[in-house]
């Protein structure tokens, strides 16, 4: 079995609401944002502990389900990176990232 890896991702979501179907999102979404909007709707970024890149889409799906999903970016982060003082920690995903 593969060792888990995480992964940065970006999309937008045009949706009324932007929050996952389930509150706190399954394990393997260590952490989401919505900093802001395009002219197609919310801007979601999300980071995502999985096998590999297919994993972690198959993870996103899970929480915002789309057929058609266009991400903006996917990128490996090290097993140890953080998002930034841009995208706080919120208290359910604090354990998740350690």
């Amino acid at each position: 079995m593969s060792a888990s890896r995480r992964f940065w991702c970006s999309w937008t979501e045009e949706s009324d609401d932007f929050r996952p179907l389930a509150f706190p999102p399954h394990e393997a979404i260590l952490g989401w944002w919505c900093p802001g909007y395009d002219e197609d709707g919310d801007v979601l970024f999300v980071c995502v502990q999985a096998t590999d890149e297919d994993a972690a889409k198959r993870a996103i799906a899970t929480e915002w389900p789309c057929e058609d999903r266009e991400f903006h970016f996917i990128e490996e982060k090290a097993s140890d990176w953080l998002p930034g003082e841009r995208f706080p920690l919120p208290d359910w995903s604090r354990e998740r990232f350690e």
